[in-house]
């Protein structure tokens, strides 16, 4: 890994690949008869933003990590529908860079585990 100084396009200082790790407690409200084989995890974007401390040459970085937790369950749904035609051609617009959804609000039906206000 080598760090840039994008002003003159040097190689201010190269390093070995830092590994990052971390652990984080999430709690949900998962009712029977769910379990494990229902919870579905996966890391949207992640972003990186690094700055030169100058004092003592190290390097502080950020790193933000947009995850997404999904409990997954099979339901059936009933649709009130009629019959219809194909819709014509939807125009696209350029895609925007990723960013994290929004907080979703706790689950109203897991009040012994998140109280309302």
């Amino acid at each position: 890994m080598d760090i840039l100084d994008l002003t003159q396009g040097d190689v201010v200082c190269s390093a070995v690949p830092v590994v990052v790790t971390f652990t984080e407690d999430v709690a949900l409200c998962l009712p029977e008869p769910l379990g494990n084989q229902n919870i579905l995890c996966a890391i949207l974007d992640v972003v990186c933003s690094a700055q030169l401390v100058p004092f003592d040459q190290s390097v502080l970085l950020r790193v933000t990590i947009c995850k997404e937790i999904q409990v997954e369950a099979d339901v059936k749904l009933e649709i009130m529908a009629a019959f219809c035609t194909p819709r014509g051609f939807c125009p696209t617009s350029t895609p925007t860079p990723p960013t994290c959804p929004p907080f979703p609000s706790f689950p109203p039906q897991c009040r012994g585990l998140f109280p309302p206000a």
